[in-house]
């Protein structure tokens, strides 16, 4: 399988994470409910496999919930050699959840953990990221096609 590959349904383990518990376990469909009292709502889905992990990313990325995608996305990657986020499925994104997709692709990157960003073709992000230039700059995975 190529690097740049992005298989429909990925074999994974997925990590859940309640926010409200504290705590975390595994299993093979689990993800997690971000966002704090009156903040936007993101759900994160990780899967890994042996050779790569996903990071799929739906609802909104915004400053209420930046914070925790980033940690969680972030600790993910580590235990992979190439991670895929995926952003095709938020409805939507605002400059702090910009600054998190741009302190993501740097982090991961610094890890030496090859990094690609699935933005869909059409989606809210692909336009809003071609709207401030950044999909000249971020290293993005093939499209799936429309999600949004």
């Amino acid at each position: 399988m190529q690097v740049d590959d992005v298989p429909q349904d990925p074999p994974h383990e997925a990590i859940l994470m309640d926010p409200s518990a504290g705590s975390a376990s595994s299993g093979s469909a689990s993800s997690s409910d971000l966002g704090g009292p009156g903040g936007a709502p993101v759900r994160v889905e990780i899967r890994h496999d042996p050779d790569r992990c996903w990071a799929t990313l739906t609802g909104e990325l915004d400053l209420s919930n930046g914070e925790d995608v980033y940690r969680q996305v972030l600790q993910a990657a580590r235990r992979s050699t190439s991670t895929v986020i995926d952003l095709s499925g938020l409805s939507f994104i605002d400059s702090a959840g910009l600054a998190v997709v741009q302190r993501l692709n740097r982090a991961v990157t610094e890890l030496d953990v090859h990094v690609q960003f699935a933005i869909g073709d059409d989606t809210v992000v692909s336009r809003t990221l071609a709207l401030v230039g950044m999909d000249r700059v971020l290293p993005l995975a093939p499209t799936r096609g429309p999600r949004r």
